[in-house]
């Protein structure tokens, strides 16, 4: 895994630092924010696979849904310098996340989360009255 670990930070190096001066507990650190990026966009990508059937966030991440995120956002590390020539198994790899969450989504695939879900019933709830509407009634019988 420490081969790895050192691909992805040269990946996210664009300054082309020594490894010594990345600090990766800085939260500030430019690694620290282009890794922080990637994970922000495999959220980004989890999440409405997920809304819907579940209420976000989580209370606990299951370990499946934990795999996805590190393997979604391994592949937008790559991407950044990568984008033609990206390595097979990371596209593979992607594409079965992406078939998961499906199977999440249908409820085919149990991620051990218990709760309620949101509600999936396809109804609107509004917080708006008929008098405090911009387009009320009195205003559609106008056209």
């Amino acid at each position: 895994m420490v081969c790895v670990d050192r691909t992805l930070i040269q990946l996210l190096n664009d300054e082309v630092r020594p490894d010594d001066e990345i600090d990766l507990q800085d939260s500030a650190d430019p690694v620290v924010v282009r890794f922080n990026e990637a994970a922000e966009e495999s959220q980004g990508e989890i999440d409405p696979y997920l809304r819907g059937r579940y209420t976000l966030p989580l209370s606990t991440v299951p370990k499946i849904i934990t795999t996805i995120s590190d393997s979604f956002t391994i592949f937008h590390i790559y991407e950044r310098r990568n984008r033609e020539n990206m390595p097979e198994s990371i596209l593979s790899t992607r594409k079965e996340g992406f078939k998961l969450l499906e199977q999440i989504q249908k409820g085919m695939l149990d991620i051990g989360v218990t709760g309620e879900p949101q509600n999936l019933s396809n109804e609107i709830k509004t917080n708006k009255t008929e008098s405090d509407r911009t387009f009320n009634q009195d205003m559609w019988d106008k056209y």
